[in-house]
């Protein structure tokens, strides 16, 4: 199996070079350049295209290309949510709930599932935001909030919030609502965890029977939560198309509606974020199921 690079080197991308491969291969070639990462997707995809009017052509009328226009479209949705969600000025230290605002870990629990479609810009800014919070609570409860995606972070973003959970983690005399939390954040994130902050972790519990304990406790959480199926928000007689369209129309009405609380914008934002990562791996599965004619191969030799 091809690497990510020897099939850019294959395309010709980033070498200056035209590229004369036969049309039907550049769907095939689009195909390995698809990533866990959808804006990393998107850019391999645009760069392909730049790469001459065949490969551009051959691409847009592949899956591939229909791919790259909904991962598009789902990009710009994903951008409006969270420029909704997350203040450019950061979050309100205290929110007035009385009147509806929402909370800073309301607010990055609804964009969480967008992070996939964000560019780095957005996802640092994020991570920005909630370590600026004033207090070890409020900064567990909105890391906690996107704990789930925490992969799709850059890994210098990453480990600034794991630093952070593990920094209250061993912190003498932190409440224990408040280790509870970090090691919760820790253990549902082992596996993304650098060597230096896994050590760290490690010695941690070894040096604290109580913190060993609560570990333990976050363990067994974690586990359980892998085990619970992922909520299916589409029906499945519609097409991605079809749901894609309802994105688009539940956004702008969302955003649009001046009558509507912060609270209850995000519970709604929430539930459009949820809508917008199934239609991405809907369509990215989608992409990857459909089958290549026998005569590509032929064609290309």
């Amino acid at each position: 199996m091809h690497s990510e690079e020897s099939t850019r080197r294959i395309a010709g991308i980033g070498t200056g070079r035209p590229v004369r491969l036969p049309e039907a291969i550049f769907g095939e070639v689009a195909k390995r350049l698809i990533t866990e990462d959808f804006v990393e997707s998107a850019n391999n995809m645009t760069r392909l295209k730049l790469a001459g009017h065949s490969a551009k052509d051959a691409v847009e009328k592949s899956e591939a290309g229909t791919f790259h226009t909904r991962i598009n479209r789902l990009g710009n949705t994903s951008k409006a949510l969270f420029e909704a969600a997350i203040p450019s000025e950061g979050f309100s230290a205290n929110p007035d709930l009385r009147q509806g605002a929402a909370t800073a870990t309301l607010r990055a629990f609804a964009i969480a599932p967008t992070l996939p479609f964000q560019t780095r810009t957005r996802k640092t800014a994020l991570v920005d935001r909630i370590l600026d919070l004033p207090n070890a609570g409020k900064q567990l409860a909105a890391i906690s909030a996107i704990t789930k995606h925490l992969q799709v972070l850059a890994p210098e973003d990453r480990d600034r919030l794991i630093d952070r959970a593990i920094f209250h983690f061993e912190r003498e005399g932190a409440q224990g609502s408040v280790r509870n939390y970090a090691a919760r954040i820790l253990a549902t994130n082992h596996g993304t965890l650098s060597s230096e902050l896994r050590t760290r972790v490690l010695n941690a519990r070894n040096s604290n029977p109580e913190l060993a304990a609560a570990y333990a406790t976050a363990e067994e959480v974690a586990r359980f939560l892998e085990t619970q199926p992922a909520p299916t928000v589409f029906r499945s007689d519609r097409s991605v198309d079809e749901n894609i369209e309802i994105i688009q129309r539940e956004t702008v009405s969302c955003l649009g509606n001046v009558a509507l609380s912060s609270k209850q914008r995000m519970e709604k934002i929430e539930s459009i974020a949820n809508a917008t990562t199934e239609a991405g791996e809907m369509s990215r599965a989608e992409l990857m199921s459909a089958t290549r004619p026998r005569r590509q191969y032929d064609e290309g030799r």
